[in-house]
Formats: C-alpha cells, sequence, structure tokens
C-alpha cells in the first residue's frame, strides 16, 4: 500500500496505490465544506426523528465521506502497479508516475479544473502522456555475460534474450521465446551467442542477422543448463 500527499491553491489531496491496477486520488475537504457538510446532515437526521445520540453516532460513522471525496482514478491496464509517486504538481496540473510489474513506466497527467468541489469522479481529467516499456527484462535476469572487446552485454531471462551496446547503454536486439535462459556466452567473434535453458535447450543465436541458428531441445535430458563456458581451443563448448 502506498499512500502520497500533495497540495495545490484549491486544497490537499492525495493517492493510494496498492497491488491491483488502480491508483486512487482523493480531495480532502475544506474545514468550511466539513462544517456545512455536518450541519446539512444533521438537519436532514433531526427531520428524520433521530435522537441526539443517533445523530451523533450517524455523523462519526459517515466521517470518512465528510472529510474526503473520490477524485479520479487512473487504471494500469497493462500490468499490476509496483509503485506510483507524484510528479509535476502545481494549480493546473498534478501528475503520477507509476511502475508497473512488468518493468514498465507510466506518466500520467491529471488536469485541475477550474472548480474542483464541482468535479464529478467520472468527468475525465486523466491522459497518459509517456510510456517507456522496452528498457528491460519483465522478469528476473538470470545470465549475463560481455563480449570479448567490451562492447556489447548480453542478458537473458525467462522467454527473452537482450543485447546491449554498452557505450550507449542501449538495448540493440531482442530475442523472444527462447525459453527460461540460465547462462549465456559470447562466442570469439562477438556476434553469436550460446544460451542453455531452464528445460535443457541449447540456443545459438545470430546478432548481426537477428535469427537462431540452431537450437538443441534436450541437450541435457530435460535438466537445467546453469553454467556455458568454451574450450580453450575455442572449438567446443
Amino acid at each position: 500500500l502506498n499512500i502520497e500527499f500533495a497540495e495545490i491553491n484549491q486544497g490537499e489531496f492525495f493517492f493510494v496505490s496498492n497491488a491491483d491496477k488502480t491508483v486512487q486520488l482523493f480531495r480532502l475537504r475544506s474545514e468550511k465544506e466539513i462544517s456545512k457538510g455536518i450541519s446539512k446532515r444533521k438537519s436532514r437526521l433531526e427531520a428524520k426523528g433521530l435522537s441526539e445520540e443517533e445523530i451523533e453516532e450517524s455523523i462519526k460513522s459517515s466521517m470518512g465521506n465528510i472529510l474526503l471525496c473520490d477524485f479520479t482514478s487512473i487504471f494500469a491496464d497493462k500490468s499490476k502497479i509496483r509503485s506510483a509517486t507524484w510528479g509535476l504538481v502545481n494549480n493546473r496540473v498534478m501528475n503520477i508516475m507509476v511502475t508497473l510489474t512488468n518493468n514498465s513506466l507510466t506518466y500520467y497527467q491529471i488536469t485541475v479544473p477550474e472548480n474542483v468541489k464541482k468535479h464529478k469522479p467520472i468527468d475525465k481529467i486523466v491522459e497518459e502522456k509517456n510510456t517507456l516499456e522496452y528498457l528491460g527484462h519483465r522478469t528476473d535476469i538470470r545470465a549475463v555475460d560481455i563480449s570479448d572487446d567490451d562492447k556489447l552485454l548480453v542478458t537473458g531471462s525467462n522467454n527473452q534474450l537482450k543485447v546491449w551496446n554498452i557505450k550507449r547503454r542501449s538495448c540493440i536486439r531482442t530475442f523472444e521465446k527462447t525459453g527460461y535462459v540460465l547462462s549465456s556466452k559470447f562466442l570469439p567473434g562477438g556476434t553469436l551467442v550460446v544460451v542453455g535453458t531452464k528445460e535443457g535447450w541449447i540456443g545459438l543465436y545470430d546478432l548481426v542477422r537477428s535469427t537462431v541458428l540452431d537450437v538443441v531441445d534436450d541437450a541435457h535430458s530435460g535438466s537445467a543448463i546453469w553454467s556455458i563456458d568454451i574450450t580453450p581451443d575455442g572449438k567446443g563448448i
């Protein structure tokens, strides 16, 4: 559970996010609104013939709705939310940055209405401004290797193999449906990568042509391949 507060000229707000796909934004009512709300509720209850004790108990049980109101919601349809934090906040916009469990990041902009007291939760004021999706792996990285010239880095995870330019810190190749990669090794020359998987496969990948050259489906009789190395003569693994 994550709760953060922010204040603008029209009052104080806070959001609540947890392990589902929603960030809920609330507005704290002003003292004047709270006092007016209590008076109205008390008058209604008196008109119904409730006793002072019953009225006090009713107001006490409804205090949550009196103190705050639902403002708007952010729904992350692609994955569950890992964390959220405020971005730029001023009298015109309130931005929230959300990280998801699929390793992506989304920046949302909430436009502040001219009169927040008249705003309804169903009014559309949320806009997805930016999304960063393919910077890394969706699951834990289990294998890493660096080319002989220190220019390339290969990383492997569940059903994904990525090749990175170390100097530019950017991903230049991505292979999908690789099996659960547990080990990887650059072959001499830096254009081929061999990987071992949890399923016992060995795969040979051509980085220049972005193709799979060969796969040995049952290299270890179904047992996981935890490590790979090259023989001293460079002709075998």
